[in-house]
């Protein structure tokens, strides 16, 4: 025989009673009261099983976004367009340089922990807004790198995270989302790695387009 409790008085009653023997509320109003409280406990249940897997499936999103390659094909993830000011600031005090009107200059040592690999790392800023980087990257006597190996090692790592590149004359080529990156290997001893703003290109382009267009128009 099971026993409830009364919903007025708290008393343990027989299931099977017609009244509560304390307080005489009727079994009935017991027991719509306990299956009430059944059916809020569950639906309590089901929304916080719902929020759990709200927030799973928000999680696993902003994990899966977090984790994506970047395609933006920035230097040091250094914007286009930024002023000259903005990359002294981005690369901070610590770093030693170098500049002029127009860029700044950085000598790296041992550059990516490649010991007797050296680089000077050129920021081009044109009209005070950063369009270029460009590495001119010289393989020591020290190295243990030959210059085909030290290409190959930059190749394996833009091409991890950009795809495999595209083979150009001298040189190899990653056209990305804002950027066109391209290594090349001209002199015994040095390698070349370039960053150029693309998305600059592309509205030079255009606006020469329309220009053109004009001209024609008024011809």
């Amino acid at each position: 025989m099971a026993l409830i409790k009364c919903s007025e008085c708290g008393a343990d009653i027989s299931e099977k009673a017609e009244v509560c023997p304390k307080c005489g509320c009727p079994i009935e109003v017991s027991m719509e009261q306990i299956q009430a409280d059944r059916k809020k406990k569950v639906k309590r249940l089901v929304i916080v099983g719902i929020m759990i897997v709200l927030l799973a499936i928000i999680g696993a999103g902003a994990f899966y976004f977090a984790n994506q390659p970047d395609t933006s094909g920035y230097y040091k993830d250094i914007p286009w367009g930024v002023s000259l000011e903005e990359v002294k600031n981005l690369l901070g005090d610590e770093v030693e340089s170098e500049e002029t009107k127009d860029s700044i200059a950085v000598l790296e040592k041992d550059y990516e922990g490649k010991t007797g690999v050296d680089a000077l790392i050129i920021y081009d800023c044109k009209d005070d807004a950063l369009e270029s980087v460009t590495l001119f990257i010289s393989n020591g006597d020290n190295s243990s790198y030959t210059d085909q190996a030290l290409v190959d090692a930059f190749s394996d790592q833009l091409n991890e995270q950009y795809g495999d590149y595209e083979p150009d004359t001298i040189s190899r080529v990653w056209n990305v989302k804002k950027s066109r990156i391209e290594l090349s290997h001209i002199v015994s001893g040095y390698v070349i790695l370039e960053y150029k703003d693309i998305t600059k290109a592309d509205e030079t382009d255009d606006t020469g387009e329309s220009e053109n267009t004009e001209e024609a128009e008024e011809v």
